[in-house]
């Protein structure tokens, strides 16, 4: 995610692949107030090493940002959310941002392996 654990700008989106790793899959629009202190109780610390870096360019979360500077990640324990997103992908990652609907911690995010088309 983009911004802090308390205060969320951003979630940055994963989807496990075929052998487990998990692989970006888009970023939400950034988040209202409100749904950011909506989503700051789901935002833990990640229980051993995460499997992205700390610092990502740009480009792995807008492809059209070709100027900007890295983006600082904070690290969190992966969960799953419900977002709504147009149908536009490049590859397995949603092109435009997407809309946090909520938080769906009935789900195992390593049990969500694509988006429905």
């Amino acid at each position: 995610m983009v911004g802090s654990r308390t205060r969320p700008d951003q979630l940055v989106l994963g989807l496990y692949d075929a052998a487990g790793e998990l692989r970006f899959a888009g970023r939400t629009a950034p988040l209202t107030p409100a749904q950011a202190a909506r989503a700051a109780p789901f935002l833990h610390a990640p229980v051993g090493e995460h499997p992205w870096p700390e610092e990502v360019p740009t480009t792995a979360l807008d492809r059209f940002a070709r100027d900007r500077g890295p983006v600082r990640l904070t690290l969190v324990e992966p969960v799953a959310v419900e977002v709504s997103a147009d149908a536009a992908r490049t590859g397995r990652a949603f092109r435009h941002s997407t809309r946090l609907q909520r938080f769906r911690p009935d789900l195992d995010p390593r049990s969500i392996t694509s988006v429905p088309r």
